[in-house]
C-alpha cells in the first residue's frame, strides 16, 4: 500500500468515525441536561475554579480600516495617491455545562492597498479562518478533547510588479517554464486550503480573567489542497523571479498547542498567543530526490494579537503570524499587520438574559 493510500485509509478508517462519534454527543449534551430527573443533583462548576459559567456565551466584532494619502511636487516623493482600505470580522461561541466545553470561533481578515508605485489595488491581507473544539473536564484543569480547523485565503492572489520581469516557473513534474509579464497569477479563491483535526489530553493550568494557559496534545493529522497553486520563492541574487508550483499534502502524525490569552487593564487590553507544532510521522509522496524526515517537514505555526480598545467605536489592533509548513513551502511565511479599526463590537456572557 503506498504511502498516500495509506494515510487516506487512515483518515476515513480513523478520524472521520471518530468525529462522527464524537457529533452526536455534542448535539445531545443539551438534551441530556434538559432530561435529568429533578431529584437528581445538578454539578455546576464553581467559577472561581473553573473559570468557565454554564451557558452560552458569545461575541462579535466587525470593523473596518482606511488610510488615504497624496502627494504633488514632494521632495523625495512619487506624485500619486496611496490609499489602505480594509475590513474585519472576529466571531465567537462558548458552549459550557458541566464537564462539557464547547469553542467556535469564525474570523477573515481583508486589505487592499493601491500606491504610485503599482497604480492598481492589490491584495494585501487576505485570511479566514474557522475552528470549533470541543473539552471534556474530567477534572476542572483536565481532560480529553477534540478539534477541527480550516484556514484558507478567500479571493485570488496575484503576484503584481512596476515593470515587466521573467519568472521562473518550477513545476511539480521537474520542469521549469519561463513566463515574461508584469503580473503573474499566483492562487484561486480558497486556494490552498488547510483542513486540521486532532484529539488528545488537555491541561488548564492557570485560568482566569487576566491570563489562561491552555496546552493540548496528541494525534493530528492535516490535508492542505493547494494543486496546481503557486508560491513565489524569490533568490534575490538572480534576475529572474522563482516561483514554485504546489501540490495537494496530506500528513498525519503528533500535535502540541500551547495557547496563552486573558484581559488585563480594566478590560481595555486583550492579547492572545498561540504556538503549534506538529511532526508528521506518514505523509504524501515527496519529490525524487528529496529524502527529508519527519522531523525535517516539522509544521510550525506561531501567532499572537494584542489589541488596545481606545474608545467604544476604535480600537488598535497589531496581528502578527508565522507559518512553516516544509513539505508546501520550505520557508518561514511572515505576516504583521498593525490596524487602527474602527467598528461595532457585541458580546453576551454566559448567563446574561
Amino acid at each position: 500500500m503506498s504511502t498516500r493510500a495509506f494515510i487516506r485509509t487512515t483518515l476515513v478508517g480513523g478520524l472521520l468515525p471518530t468525529a462522527a462519534l464524537v457529533a452526536p454527543l455534542l448535539a445531545a449534551a443539551p438534551a441530556l441536561a434538559e432530561d435529568k430527573p429533578a431529584t437528581e443533583q445538578v454539578f455546576v462548576p464553581k467559577v472561581e475554579e473553573t473559570g468557565r459559567v454554564d451557558g452560552v456565551a458569545s461575541r462579535l466584532t466587525v470593523g473596518a480600516t482606511v488610510a488615504f494619502g497624496n502627494n504633488r511636487s514632494v521632495v523625495g516623493q512619487t506624485d500619486g495617491s496611496t490609499m489602505n482600505l480594509g475590513m474585519s470580522f472576529d466571531s465567537g461561541v462558548d458552549y459550557n455545562d458541566g464537564k462539557h466545553e464547547w469553542r467556535s470561533t469564525l474570523a477573515f481578515g481583508e486589505a487592499i492597498s493601491r500606491t504610485p508605485v503599482l497604480p492598481e489595488f492589490v491584495k494585501s491581507r487576505d485570511a479566514l479562518t474557522l475552528e470549533s473544539i470541543y473539552l471534556y473536564h474530567l477534572i476542572p484543569s483536565f481532560g480529553p478533547f477534540a478539534r477541527l480547523s480550516l484556514g484558507t485565503s478567500m479571493f485570488r492572489g496575484t503576484d503584481v510588479r512596476p515593470e515587466t520581469v521573467t519568472y521562473l516557473l518550477a513545476r511539480t513534474d521537474g520542469t521549469v517554464d519561463a513566463i515574461t509579464a508584469d503580473k503573474l497569477t499566483l492562487t484561486g479563491p480558497f486556494r490552498p486550503l488547510t483542513l486540521k483535526e486532532s484529539a488528545g489530553p488537555f491541561w488548564r493550568p492557570l485560568t482566569s480573567e487576566k491570563a489562561n494557559i491552555e496546552l493540548r496534545a496528541g494525534a493530528g493529522a492535516r490535508q492542505t489542497f493547494a494543486e496546481s497553486q503557486l508560491a513565489v520563492s524569490d533568490d534575490d541574487k538572480t534576475p529572474e523571479v522563482e516561483v514554485k508550483e504546489l501540490d495537494d499534502i496530506q500528513q498525519i502524525g503528533l500535535e502540541g498547542v500551547l495557547s496563552f490569552w486573558g484581559t488585563v487593564s480594566e478590560k481595555t487590553v486583550t492579547y492572545r498567543v498561540g504556538v503549534e507544532v506538529m511532526v508528521p510521522l506518514a505523509f504524501s509522496d515527496l519529490p525524487p530526490n528529496d529524502t527529508r524526515s519527519s522531523i525535517d517537514l516539522t509544521n510550525v505555526e506561531v501567532g499572537g494579537t494584542l489589541s488596545f480598545k481606545l474608545v467604544e467605536w476604535a480600537s488598535l489592533d497589531y496581528e502578527l503570524k508565522a507559518i512553516r509548513e516544509p513539505q508546501l513551502l520550505d520557508a518561514f511565511q511572515v505576516q504583521n499587520n498593525l490596524l487602527l479599526t474602527m467598528g461595532l463590537s457585541a458580546k453576551k456572557d454566559a448567563g446574561e438574559d
